[in-house]
């Protein structure tokens, strides 16, 4: 993507690469410092461009390379910063990603009641959008925090919640603005002007 995005002078699609990147280092825990480089780096792009879109979802992405990096202070002030904007955007799979990543932040602080309430608002949310791939991986993390907190049948009930769900296939597709479609599948293009 990084390559077609340069040879071609895509914009839009380079900021994307660059967090792209970041979130693949993220996510298989290597070299969290370029993680946060790269994430840094798209996002400042993509807040020069005013493209505004999916910023939230990078800036938790950003929290998480930040903390695997031994900044948890400054995680936290990214993740906070992104739940506010999605406070103000109504960009719900962010809000839902955001308030995962800030609980688990809350959690790896000892700060459990404020994980769970976190953990919570991401599984309600999670449920009126039908994301229910999003509120497994809420839920998952609310269950270890009520067991650490001795609620044992709280956390087993939400393990049965996981238990109970068996799917054949998944695909899990959202809008950002909370709307619901009537349609299997919905497309969309870009809608910002000043994407490629």
């Amino acid at each position: 993507l990084e390559a077609l995005a340069t040879r071609h002078g895509l914009r839009a699609s380079m900021v994307r690469a660059f967090q792209l990147r970041g979130w693949l280092l993220v996510q298989e825990g290597r070299d969290p410092a370029a993680a946060t480089e790269l994430l840094e780096r798209g996002l400042a792009r993509q807040a020069q461009a005013g493209w505004l879109i999916t910023m939230p979802l990078f800036m938790a992405i950003l929290a998480e390379a930040l903390a695997a990096g031994g900044r948890a202070p400054r995680a936290r002030e990214v993740v906070d910063e992104a739940v506010a904007i999605t406070g103000r955007t109504g960009e719900l799979v962010d809000r839902m990603y955001a308030l995962t990543v800030k609980g688990d932040l809350c959690a790896a602080a000892s700060g459990d009641d404020e994980a769970a309430v976190s953990f919570e608002e991401a599984i309600a949310i999670a449920r009126r959008q039908a994301a229910r791939s999003l509120e497994l991986r809420a839920a998952t993390r609310l269950a270890r925090v009520r067991r650490r907190q001795g609620r044992i049948a709280e956390a087993r009930a939400l393990v049965g919640l996981m238990n109970r769900w068996d799917p054949h296939v998944l695909v899990d597709l959202h809008t950002t603005n909370g709307s619901y479609h009537g349609f299997h599948l919905t497309y969309s293009p870009i809608l910002n002007p000043n994407a490629d």
